[in-house]
């Protein structure tokens, strides 16, 4: 009997543990980063400073080509060996004075600013260019964009001084 009732005892035991038995999951987080074998890339200018001249009579009205624009040249230079070329494009950020976006607005609020004068942007054919979206890409790592004073369409032009501020920046194509 002592062995019936120990038998009993057990089975119970097995089957009340069975019973309670109950599952636990883990979680487990995975973190990575996959990156394509592209070289970091740079801009660099010839000069960190334009002068631009000219006479009322003489400069375009915005949205026109350029008469007599100043070229400002570029490089793009990869951070390691590799080229850029190709792979990235420039874009021209700063305050534009227009709807339309093709001129750079002057911000010399002094009392000798000129008035209704912007500064236009042009590419290698001196068609305006649109700033803060037009994509200038290269099959080189060297290139130009020009600028050029133009009058504003819906103001008087008065002559004066000129300042604005351009940012070149590089976008992966």
């Amino acid at each position: 009997m002592k062995k019936t009732f120990m038998a009993l005892t057990l089975a119970s035991l097995f089957m009340a543990g069975a019973a309670q038995a109950q599952d636990h999951s883990a979680t487990v987080t995975v973190h990575g980063s996959i990156v394509g074998d592209h070289t970091e890339c740079t801009v660099y200018t010839a000069q960190s400073t334009v002068t631009l001249n000219g006479q009322l009579a003489d400069l375009p009205i915005q949205g026109q080509n350029a008469t007599a624009p100043t070229a400002l040249e570029y490089n793009i230079m990869p951070s390691e060996g590799g080229s850029c070329v190709g792979k990235v494009a420039i874009v021209l950020n700063g305050l534009a004075d227009d709807a339309e976006g093709t001129t750079l607005a002057n911000t010399d609020t002094s009392a000798g600013a000129a008035k209704g004068i912007g500064i236009g942007l042009f590419d290698s054919n001196y068609s305006p260019l649109t700033i803060n979206s037009s994509q200038i890409t290269t099959d080189t790592s060297i290139g130009q964009i020009y600028l050029q004073a133009v009058r504003l369409n819906t103001q008087v032009p008065v002559e004066g001084t000129l300042n604005g501020s351009l940012t070149l920046n590089i976008i992966r194509l």
